[in-house]
């Protein structure tokens, strides 16, 4: 498999240099395709990004407007009807993955002209998101940028395009991956809720779904806030606002967090028992451990259950640390006895080193531990 950071190649890099030179006859376009491409194959994706960014503040004339309206020209066409994302150029003019760099001119070299810059990422993020670039903008001056994103919502947002609404979103989330962590919204998390709260029924699930992932964020650091929202937002909610409540609430769920639980209808398991039975007390890197639990139910009504298991992993200094698995959702009635089984891999994966030694398996019904037992991790090799 091609390496991710091959997104930001040579081609991408002649191609913006030949579409600003149609629009600049002074453009120095072997120049800047130097600068750009200089030790290229040595870099990672954001330096590849951050190196055509510094191309660009060398090449583009100093003017900062005359700058952007060159990059503005070199915009691919827009489908307003559609939401697909773009994530290559396009021979008609830039789209996809070149845009990260040119938002990220317009950002840092307009960062004392924010009302023009945004008006600019807002053509650019139709492209591709200028989510990591608005970053900068919120940095210099949180109320200004708010101020224009909510004048943008004052409008018809049926008449805006879909992805200048999931930015509005998008690039405002608290802790974006990626992006540069925006410490005036995890302190002050009230100021991005009025966006928020007109883009909540948004006809698109691609802004739905950001904006559950902006709660998401919030709920980290503002757990009881979050619930809040959740909780006026249920009332009268169709469908797919219930699915974005749900997706928004995903960390407090899986951490056990009880008014999350009770948003949902999920309370404290009563008279509910549950047996964890492990296929081995071994198991190598790379196998499978095979999980069996037992659950029964003595109490007189139904209950709602969220069943989830932690895998509490050995780390290099000796000391467990555990990782929330989601499991099944269900309903268990009086007297009934529910059997489950299911396989968790050890297969060696990239974002998570294993080390040998005494694991544990928990189960968690509710957010409520009720079963433990330990195992052996062996690393053979």
């Amino acid at each position: 498999m091609e390496p991710f950071k091959n997104v930001f190649n040579i081609k991408l890099i002649e191609q913006l240099a030949r579409q600003i030179k149609r629009q600049d006859e002074n453009f120095n376009e072997a120049g800047f395709v130097s600068i750009a491409a200089h030790n290229l194959e040595r870099l990672e994706l954001k330096q590849r990004s951050q190196q055509i960014y510094q191309a660009l503040l060398q090449t583009l004339p100093d003017d900062y407007p005359t700058a952007c309206q060159i990059l503005l020209n070199t915009l691919a066409p827009v489908d307003e009807t559609s939401e697909e994302i773009h994530f290559t150029t396009a021979d008609n003019g830039m789209r996809g993955w070149a845009i990260m760099p040119m938002a990220d001119f317009v950002a840092l070299k307009g960062l004392d002209n924010i009302e023009y810059a945004l008006s600019v990422l807002r053509e650019m993020t139709k492209r591709f998101s200028a989510e990591f670039a608005i970053r900068y903008l919120i940095e210099k001056n949180p109320t200004k940028v708010l101020d224009v994103l909510d004048v943008w919502l004052q409008n018809d947002t049926s008449q805006i395009n879909t992805h200048v609404r999931r930015l509005i979103s998008e690039g405002t989330r608290p802790r974006l991956p990626w992006g540069i962590r925006l410490s005036c919204f995890i302190t002050q998390p009230e100021l991005t809720l009025t966006l928020l709260e007109k883009l909540k029924d948004d006809p698109s699930e691609y802004v739905r779904r950001s904006v559950a992932n902006h709660l998401n964020d919030i709920s980290k650091d503002h757990p009881d806030l979050v619930i809040k929202v959740m909780q006026s937002w249920m009332k009268d909610a169709n469908a797919d606002r219930q699915k974005l409540i749900k997706h928004a609430a995903r960390s407090l769920i899986k951490n056990g967090y009880q008014p999350a639980l009770r948003v949902f209808g999920y309370a404290q398991p009563i008279e509910l028992s549950c047996q964890l039975k492990l296929a081995t007390e071994n198991v190598q890197v790379g196998q499978s451990l095979a999980i069996e639990i037992i659950v029964s139910s003595a109490f007189s009504e139904r209950q709602n259950l969220i069943i989830d298991y932690l895998v509490y992993h050995q780390k290099a200094n000796g000391q467990l640390s555990a990782k929330v698995f989601k499991w099944k959702t269900l309903t268990i009635k009086k007297n009934e006895t529910i059997t489950l089984n299911r396989k968790h891999s050890f297969k060696p994966v990239t974002t998570r080193k294993y080390y040998a030694g005494q694991h544990q398996i928990e189960i968690q019904i509710n957010g409520s531990g009720m079963a433990k037992k330990s195992f052996n991790l062996l690393n053979l090799s």
